[in-house]
């Protein structure tokens, strides 16, 4: 397995953001207004990043596979957030392989707690989450986003 983690290089926010919108429309039949929601997220993390946040691309193969991001939340917790791996490269180990960079990184950086947000149609991420020791701490039930209903999720891992 060669799974290769990168920082972006020229091309590669806009191909997240694509990405993003994209899969959640293939998937979960989420509106393009969760790709404009996304792109505004990714502006907003490059414009605040401090030393400590970090985005990544892991490439397998030669090809972008997805994306993770973590920034400082607090002085104490961590937030994940853009963990996406494209339909071709699933079941090959990237999605965990990007979370254990993630919480490595942010132990290394002295953070107590790692948090991220979900949402309940993300079985596959939420079991992910549950086995790498993360515990569902919040949720607000039934929203009504991106012409969806589902459940937003918020879970955290203790460092």
């Amino acid at each position: 397995m060669d799974i290769v983690l990168r920082k972006p290089t020229p091309g590669d926010i806009g191909w997240v953001i694509s990405m993003h919108g994209k899969i959640y429309a293939q998937d979960f039949q989420l509106e393009p207004q969760f790709e404009i929601d996304i792109a505004r997220k990714i502006v907003l993390f490059f414009d605040n990043a401090s030393g400590f946040d970090l985005f990544l691309i892991p490439y397998f193969q030669g090809h972008r596979a997805g994306s993770i991001a973590v920034s400082k939340e607090s002085e104490k917790t961590a937030f994940v957030n853009f963990v996406l791996v494209v339909h071709e490269f699933r079941g090959q180990g990237i999605a965990r392989t990007m979370m254990h960079a993630i919480i490595n990184h942010s132990r290394k950086h002295n953070f107590k707690t790692l948090r991220l947000e979900t949402y309940s149609c993300l079985n596959a991420a939420r079991k992910l989450y549950k086995t790498l020791g993360f515990n569902l701490m919040s949720s607000k039930k039934n929203i009504r986003k991106y012409g969806q209903n589902f459940d937003q999720e918020f879970w955290e891992l203790e460092l």
